[in-house]
C-alpha cells in the first residue's frame, strides 16, 4: 500500500506556564506558536541557513536553540 505524504511540515512550540495554575510573577507569559513550511522550502533554505547560523557561532550543528537555555545563559550559551 502506498501512503501520501504531506507537502507540509508543521513545528509547535510552547513557552510559559501552561497550566497557568502557578503564574510565575517575574515571567506570566504563555506563547504558542506555530510554523508551517512547504518541505520543498524548509530543506532548501530553512535549514542551510539555520546550520550556518550554527557553525558560525558555535563551530558545529548539534546545539540546540531552547530559548530557556539562551534566556537563562545555560549549557551552550553560558557566557
Amino acid at each position: 500500500m502506498r501512503e501520501t505524504f504531506s507537502d507540509y511540515i508543521v513545528y509547535v512550540d510552547e513557552s510559559g506556564d501552561h497550566g497557568l495554575t502557578s503564574i510565575d510573577p517575574s515571567y506570566p507569559i504563555f506563547v504558542l506558536m506555530f510554523c508551517i513550511f512547504k518541505k520543498r522550502d524548509y530543506v532548501q533554505a530553512v535549514v542551510p541557513l539555520i546550520q550556518e547560523f550554527k557553525l558560525k557561532h558555535f563551530g558545529h550543528d548539534q546545539v540546540i536553540l531552547r530559548e530557556t537555555d539562551i534566556r537563562r545563559d545555560r549549557g551552550s550559551f553560558a557566557l
